[in-house]
């Protein structure tokens, strides 16, 4: 579910779960070396709508994906690829 008040990454992060079309673009990043995927998580995500920052993408999907992992250790170049493929 995407709020008004929800944060653009965290948006669309949740219409990636629910967008198999997205999510196919976004899968084939995952061999990616993580700069270049971040990048290109922008831009998938600025053609669909929600704009914001690879800073802020790394900070909001770090964040999620320690959450996701119960854990406060520094989460993997992959696993902050993966976030947005729902996968972390």
């Amino acid at each position: 579910m995407i709020t008004s008040t929800m944060n653009p990454v965290e948006a669309f992060l949740n219409k990636a779960k629910q967008d198999s079309q997205l999510r196919k673009q976004l899968e084939t990043l995952r061999t990616k070396e993580k700069n270049q995927a971040i990048g290109e998580i922008v831009k998938i995500a600025s053609k669909a709508g929600f704009k914001f920052s690879a800073k802020e993408y790394e900070e909001i999907a770090r964040n999620k994906c320690c959450q996701n992992l119960n854990t406060n250790r520094q989460i993997t170049d992959e696993e902050l690829v993966a976030v947005a493929c729902g996968t972390c």
